[in-house]
């Protein structure tokens, strides 16, 4: 009897091990009994199939939307506000991205509200295009129609499940529905997709990195864009909202009122001056470097160093005060530098960082770049 007792409780304690270790690999609601691969799967048979995923070329969108301006803005939320309406082509097959659109500028003079834009992004980098020439356009350009073009909703679940660290993460709730999510990385970027455990659809999907434009000096941000209104268009389930989140923060939003795949269109469409497109991917983008050649003596021991943004260099009694914008963590670095060269016996006392806004309710959601917060002040 002893002997019988012993068996079923090492039969229920090895069927207890055993579920938890199923628990622990399984993808939560909606994928319970699923790999993450056999999950991505499940997604592509939502949005139309792999094969007729695969097949799509291209994709173009007519779109309005509007991005709260909250670096631009003098006040705390709710945010002044841009507004923009345009076309977007994606040539998926060859990697370029073509964007034209006519934006609504808040804090224009009058008359001057209406700004017309045309940008191409391709592999060797990418430009703003004008009548008369193309100019570098800014990393930030570069990275979002790169972005547009693999983790968009056209490719998002493709470049999962090929993915060779394709798991599960945690489940999340995700108003107020459990979530199976995905993780995986792509070009040194953490990837995380959120599928709804009804329709196996991609609600969301989220990525941590540096941005290159006025979240830059923030570090590492969260960016989590929301897929919405989906609808049935040639045979594929697709999204035609996209609401992006910062940090928690809602910051843009976007609405296709027109989806098209596999357009025809011209090469010379994606034509750019190759020196500038190789120009606008060389460029260090907001991780400017401090130069102190443009200084002035404002008053004894009181020196303004003129650039994209001022920098001061105060030294009292008991030490220095560094007044300065934090555009970049080398920026700051060099201003720290200088003022160590100047006064070389004289500790840091205080670095004051300004910026031309980031109401305190928004920046005490963000985070800042390590490297800035890891200099030494003394």
């Amino acid at each position: 009897m002893r002997k019988v007792w012993l068996t079923m409780s090492f039969l229920i304690i090895s069927s207890a091990a055993s579920n938890l270790t199923a628990q622990e690999s399984s993808g939560g609601p909606g994928c319970l009994r699923e790999t993450a691969k056999q999950c991505v799967d499940l997604a592509l048979q939502a949005m139309g199939g792999r094969e007729r995923l695969q097949q799509v070329k291209s994709v173009r969108l007519h779109f309005i939307g509007h991005t709260l301006l909250m670096e631009q803005s003098f006040r705390q939320a709710p945010f002044i506000t841009s507004y923009e309406r345009g076309q977007t082509t994606l040539d998926l097959l060859n990697q370029r991205a073509l964007a034209s659109s006519t934006i609504t500028w808040p804090e224009a003079d009058p008359n001057q509200a209406e700004i017309e834009t045309t940008q191409v992004v391709g592999p060797e980098g990418g430009v703003t295009r004008s009548k008369d020439r193309d100019s570098p356009c800014g990393l930030s350009t570069i990275d979002e129609a790169r972005q547009a073009l693999v983790l968009g909703p056209a490719r998002l679940l493709l470049t999962a499940s090929e993915a060779p660290d394709l798991r599960f993460a945690a489940p999340e709730t995700l108003r107020s529905t459990p979530h199976s999510v995905l993780a995986f990385t792509w070009q040194k970027t953490s990837v995380r997709v959120i599928l709804n455990p009804f329709n196996h659809l991609p609600d969301a999907v989220e990525t941590t990195r540096v941005f290159h434009d006025f979240w830059y000096f923030w570090g590492d941000v969260q960016q989590r864009i929301y897929f919405d209104n989906w609808k049935l268009t040639a045979g594929l389930v697709f999204p035609t909202n996209f609401v992006e989140e910062r940090n928690g923060n809602v910051w843009r939003s976007r609405q296709a009122l027109n989806v098209e795949f596999n357009v025809p269109f011209d090469d010379k469409t994606f034509a750019m001056d190759a020196k500038v497109a190789k120009q606008s991917a060389a460029s260090h983008g907001w991780n400017r470097q401090f130069h102190a050649d443009k200084s002035t003596a404002l008053a004894p021991g009181v020196d303004l160093f003129e650039g994209a943004w001022n920098s001061t260099i105060v030294k009292q009694s008991d030490g220095i005060v560094i007044l300065e914008a934090p555009i970049s963590s080398s920026y700051t670095q060099g201003v720290i530098e200088e003022a160590r060269k100047r006064y070389p016996e004289t500790p840091v006392k205080a670095v004051l960082s300004t910026s031309d806004s980031w109401p305190t309710p928004v920046a005490s959601g963000l985070r800042f770049h390590k490297a800035c917060l890891s200099t030494s002040l003394t």
